[in-house]
């Protein structure tokens, strides 16, 4: 179950970063504002699929959250684009599936 927990999450991660056009914020900052917290999800899923320990699982929720809160500062553009209520159910759905990790 954690195994499938770590994909569901990692998979959010692919997500926003791929969804990260939302007009009128379109720059590329978007990306590069996230990189060391995707570079953190990746680095703490890999260790974690490796070596699932309970400290491992832990980095890796902790990586995730850092994330999922950085992510809530683009809440404005989501906003501008007319996408506030997909933009927080997303949130939501991620910050749920972390919470559903048991480490």
């Amino acid at each position: 179950m954690k195994k499938y927990s770590v994909l569901l999450i990692f998979s959010f991660s692919i997500f926003f970063t791929a969804c990260h056009k939302l007009d009128p914020c379109d720059n590329d900052d978007f990306e590069s504002s996230f990189q060391d917290e995707i570079e953190a999800i990746s680095t703490a899923a890999v260790n974690y699929g490796q070596d699932p320990t309970t400290q491992n699982c832990n980095i890796f929720k902790d990586a995730y959250t850092d994330y999922v809160n950085a992510l809530e500062d683009w809440d404005s553009c989501a906003e501008a684009s007319g996408q506030r209520i997909e933009w927080q159910q997303a949130l939501d759905s991620a910050r749920a599936s972390i919470n559903d990790i048991e480490c």
